[in-house]
């Protein structure tokens, strides 16, 4: 609210025409003359006008304010073409001077008030944010985004971005992934404790890569970090699960030990305490059945693992991930493995499960060549895989060893997946 003098005329501004004839009344009395009032208008980007309160023009005088005499506000629909001037009621004529007195000052005639109409510019602009939206919104929805998750994310996008950069889709995409990427939990690799050991168990349901992804991860420990390496498998219920094990301990010369219970991974972990990392496979069954999950628990407690990671398929349905990863919890995971990116061509259905989860991801799996397609987890890398830009993971130094190792063994080669067994591997 606020009051203005203009010689003898105030003027008075407020929300509602009630708030400034009350003002008019504490100031200039029950007789205060009324000489013009106007409606304020404020402009919304791309939006409607809308009142943002009134001006009461008055002086002191001899009539009273009745209810009669109050000027009438008339609305108009909501718009910028709404923004017209408000009739006001005309000004009573001045009366005469008298000889004594001076005579009143003429009140200027108020201007209409101007009808809001966009500029060129702007319909350009809103013309183009339009088009960068249903480009996005079709990129998204390419990339497997549910419908509800774009709408929401392309609402965050906009709402940051500049002027400019609502108008250009190429600018928008790279900003939607590196804010994905910010959003991710991620942890790049899990090193054992000077003088300790590391113990990980892969979880998960039947055929999302277990078996591939400790091999990886035992090449990775054993070549690139020099490490003691040690592999328990406890996948007996799958045909050929152990044998499978059993030709990758072999060609990466680690020792294997199976255990079937709670008793026999306790005796696992004696025969492989001299290992910096020992790895555990886990049998492959539905995270839905509840009896499996709870015997799976107590042998993975009997062998104190440090950290239970989930192996979960790129290309597993967004729902069936999430219900995956809460029917595991009793296992109490500490984090993910992200396996098949090769086989998606964007994981946009993933983004609802990744940006909730309270669980970082520790590696990355594209392939089935050991160990050259694991790489620890990289945030920018999931977000490009989310919306439909994945890359593989580069060459590492172990790379060349194995296919050392592979030359001397008289094992089936594992590069490229040679080997029957490879080809069908979880």
């Amino acid at each position: 609210m606020s009051v203005e003098t203009v010689s003898e005329l105030r003027v008075y501004r407020a929300e509602t025409m009630r708030e400034a004839l009350r003002l008019v009344r504490e100031e200039l009395g029950p007789k205060a003359l009324i000489v013009r009032t106007e409606t304020l208008w404020t402009k919304r980007w791309f939006g409607k006008a809308r009142i943002a309160g009134v001006e009461v023009f008055a002086q002191a005088g001899e009539r009273s304010l009745d209810e009669d005499e109050r000027p009438q506000i008339v609305r108009f629909p909501e718009g910028p073409a709404a923004a017209r001037q408000v009739p006001a009621k005309p000004a009573p004529p001045t009366p005469a001077p008298e000889l004594s007195a001076p005579p009143r000052p003429a009140v200027a005639a108020s201007s209409p008030t101007k009808a809001v109409v966009p500029t060129p510019v702007e319909s350009r602009n809103a013309a183009a944010e339009r088009e960068a939206r249903k480009t996005l919104r079709q990129a998204l929805a390419r990339a497997e985004f549910p419908e509800g998750a774009i709408e929401e994310e392309l609402d965050r996008l906009f709402a940051a971005a500049s002027a400019e950069e609502r108008t250009q889709a190429a600018t928008l995409l790279p900003i939607l992934a590196r804010r994905f990427a910010e959003a991710l939990r991620v942890e790049r690799g899990a090193l054992p404790m000077p003088g300790g050991s590391l113990r990980i168990a892969l979880v998960g349901a039947t055929g999302v890569g277990k078996t591939t992804t400790a091999a990886k991860l035992a090449a990775r420990y054993s070549l690139d970090n020099g490490l003691r390496v040690g592999l328990v498998g406890v996948d007996t219920y799958r045909m050929g699960a152990v044998d499978q094990l059993e030709e990758y301990a072999k060609l990466l010369e680690v020792p294997l030990c199976i255990a079937t219970s709670a008793a026999e991974m306790q005796r696992a972990m004696r025969q492989l305490s001299d290992c910096d990392v020992i790895l555990v496979d886990t049998a492959g069954r539905s995270p839905l059945d509840a009896r499996s999950v709870g015997e799976l628990a107590g042998v993975l407690d009997a062998g104190e693992v440090d950290h239970v990671w989930i192996a979960a398929s790129a290309s597993t349905h967004a729902g069936a991930f999430a219900t995956a990863i809460e029917k595991l919890s009793p296992l109490a995971p500490t984090g993910l493995v992200l396996t098949k990116l090769d086989e998606q061509i964007a994981c946009g259905h993933l983004w609802p499960a990744l940006s909730t989860i309270d669980l970082p991801t520790f590696y990355l799996a594209d392939g089935q060549r050991v160990p050259e397609d694991l790489a620890p987890a990289d945030a920018k890398r999931i977000a490009r895989a989310l919306i439909g830009a994945p890359a593989r993971n580069g060459r590492a130094k172990s790379e060349k060893a194995m296919d050392d190792r592979a030359n001397r063994s008289t094992s089936p080669s594992i590069e490229n997946g040679s080997d029957t067994f490879l080809k069908n591997a979880a």
